[in-house]
């Protein structure tokens, strides 16, 4: 069974059904050149969190029949994605959830209707061209991680052909403007506080300094200032720092198997661990220091549950997992002491030092 035997003359959906998976209730070819002539949304990052996620909640929305058209993807630096995730797939994908109750979802996403590579050196580039002074469009979305919205002083100095992804957007922004000053949402989805400012500053250093530069006229920052044409709103208002939810002091209070007592208590003190490096953070009072550190508390948040969770699957069947607890821990309480002593031991001051650009 293969992904693109779904696209064959002799596709058995009743025997893909049958096993579990998933499949799309909307005619595929139909979306795909209805997208190809009134594309709505482009995404620029098509990794796993695109693929499992947005692409995923649109892939229902057509199964619903209450909408009409895909999502085209775009990728700005790893073009390797696109050759080996989407090109050799026909842009479909599977996505796997493993669920609470222990099933197994599966479905088939097809509502990828395009991957093409954002970069002057490929045709695709006269493709996204096209997509961006197309009037249907009406949103482009990003998942490049929160170092993807960087930009320095080399790149603004590159003119039009900048190779950071906020370049290479503003550029398309210009062909937008170009084409009439057509609106556009802007739409972050990566998970970093007040991502919408992220966006927004990023593509408003590069056309100042075009403007600056004399390569475009004031009126396409005019235009992009315009928030009845351009909007970059937040998807994330303020960065949650993660707390070990209350479920975790219920799994440390259950009985365990008796053999495995001791390597639980092991996992009291990580908890402790986390609790401080939390309160290091709090005191701070920083955001942009929340923020940096966010990713190691999220980590060692993650390193406790599983440990947790492993240990649970040892208890019920040992001769299965037992062993893996015990590596597990042992890894587990490695990683959360460096994490917590490299959150303890960070000062606001230290920022500086990890700005790609002031």
């Amino acid at each position: 069974m293969k992904l693109l035997d779904i696209f064959s003359s002799g596709f058995d959906a009743a025997e893909w059904e049958q096993k579990g998976y998933q499949l799309p209730k909307f005619d595929i070819a139909a979306v795909r050149e209805k997208t190809r002539k009134e594309p709505t949304w482009v995404h620029f990052g098509g990794g796993n969190i695109f693929r499992a996620f947005p692409a995923s909640m649109l892939n229902d929305a057509l199964n619903t029949g209450r909408y009409d058209r895909g999502v085209i993807v775009a990728e700005t630096f790893d073009f390797e994605v696109v050759d080996k995730a989407y090109a050799p797939y026909d842009n479909l994908s599977l996505s796997v959830a493993l669920k609470s109750d222990g099933t197994v979802e599966k479905k088939v996403i097809a509502s990828v209707t395009e991957a093409l590579k954002a970069d002057y050196q490929f045709e695709d580039w006269n493709r996204l061209v096209e997509i961006f002074r197309a009037p249907s469009l009406q949103m482009i979305s990003f998942t490049i991680t929160e170092k993807g919205y960087g930009y320095n002083e080399a790149d603004l100095a590159r003119g039009l052909k900048p190779v950071f992804a906020l370049g290479k957007v503003t550029a398309l922004l210009c062909e937008r403007w170009n084409a009439g000053s057509l609106p556009l949402t802007i739409q972050s989805m990566d998970n970093c506080s007040h991502n919408g400012d992220r966006v927004k500053a990023g593509v408003m250093a590069y056309a100042e300094r075009w403007v600056k530069d004399g390569l475009v006229p004031q009126a396409f920052l005019d235009y992009l200032r315009d928030e009845n044409l351009i909007t970059f709103p937040w998807s994330m208002i303020d960065k949650i720092t993660p707390r070990p939810h209350s479920k975790v002091k219920e799994m440390l209070a259950e009985e365990c198997a008796p053999e495995f007592q001791a390597l639980k208590d092991r996992i009291v003190p990580l908890v402790d661990l986390y609790e401080q490096a939390l309160m290091h953070v709090k005191e701070a009072g920083s955001q942009e220091m929340t923020d940096f550190l966010a990713r190691r508390l999220y980590e060692i948040t993650a390193d406790i549950l599983m440990s947790l969770l492993i240990i649970a699957d040892a208890s019920r069947n040992a001769e299965l997992f037992g062993k893996s607890a015990h590596v597990y821990v042992r890894m587990a309480e490695a990683e959360v002491a460096a994490h917590a002593a490299y959150i303890s031991h960070f000062k606001e001051e230290d920022l500086p030092h990890f700005r790609v650009a002031e």
